[in-house]
């Protein structure tokens, strides 16, 4: 069975870490409903996001023990109203939703560099 791990889940976890810390945003930043909505506050999000010095836990909770700081990358909604956070795979360098850790491996990465298939219909 395979580990998975949502980057709109993580991306949730850090921003809701975020508000309840109390940390002060800088005035442009409201996150306000958990969107990020301009691109100055996407850009704020990933530079903390791509920070290895991280101090916040649901950040170093993506993390395992083989491999390197989880990397994220985003793009502009195509609704216009937002932007869409991805994990970057270590393994290929492609935007991913989803990372995955089978039994046994001791990195996250996407599902092709993992061989993960999709479970089969009933």
């Amino acid at each position: 069975m395979s580990q998975r791990i949502s980057s709109t889940d993580a991306l949730f976890g850090f921003i809701k870490e975020i508000k309840e810390s109390g940390v002060l945003l800088p005035d442009e930043i409201s996150l306000e409903d958990f969107r990020i909505r301009t691109d100055r506050e996407a850009k704020w999000i990933l530079n903390k996001l791509n920070t290895p010095q991280s101090i916040y836990n649901s950040l170093r909770a993506v993390q395992s023990d083989g491999q390197y700081w989880q990397t994220w990358d985003f793009v502009p909604s195509n609704l216009g109203k937002g932007f869409l956070f991805y994990f970057v795979c270590d393994g290929c360098d492609r935007r991913v939703k989803y990372l995955y850790n089978p039994d046994g491996q001791n990195r996250f990465l996407c599902r092709i560099c993992h061989r993960v298939a999709y479970p089969r219909a009933k």
